[in-house]
């Protein structure tokens, strides 16, 4: 319970992922995990400026939407596929905010999407 308190005061993306993917009580904790996870907003995530928290919540909704196993099962019984992918598309648009935003980044931007190219042009030689 006292990381839903933690979570209720500082809205933080990286302490909710920390919070909802530790295995809840019995009891209190199942329901604080439970309020966790569903006070999560898009607002929530359009204050996030911590890249790795926005990539890791978009893993973590990705492999809740895909499969029931693991510590994000919770969320598949919690968050409906169509909320996890409103939540995932908002983290991916943060993501592409804070990229255009700024200079370092955007260089870091360009740099990933040159090697991402260069990985599909090898895939489609040796196809």
């Amino acid at each position: 319970m006292a990381h839903t308190t933690a979570f209720q005061r500082s809205r933080d993306l990286a302490d909710w992922l920390s919070a909802i993917l530790m295995e809840p009580e019995a009891g209190t904790g199942a329901l604080g995990h439970a309020t966790l996870v569903r006070m999560l907003d898009n607002e929530d995530i359009r204050r996030c400026h911590d890249l790795d928290a926005l990539q890791d919540f978009i893993v973590v909704m990705n492999a809740a939407r895909r499969g029931s196993e693991g510590p994000w099962a919770p969320l598949r019984r919690l968050l409906t596929r169509s909320r996890m992918a409103s939540l995932s598309q908002e983290a991916e648009d943060q993501i592409n905010r804070l990229y255009l935003a700024s200079p370092a980044l955007r260089a870091e931007l360009d740099s990933d999407i040159a090697l991402m190219m260069a990985c599909a042009a090898e895939t489609r030689q040796a196809s």
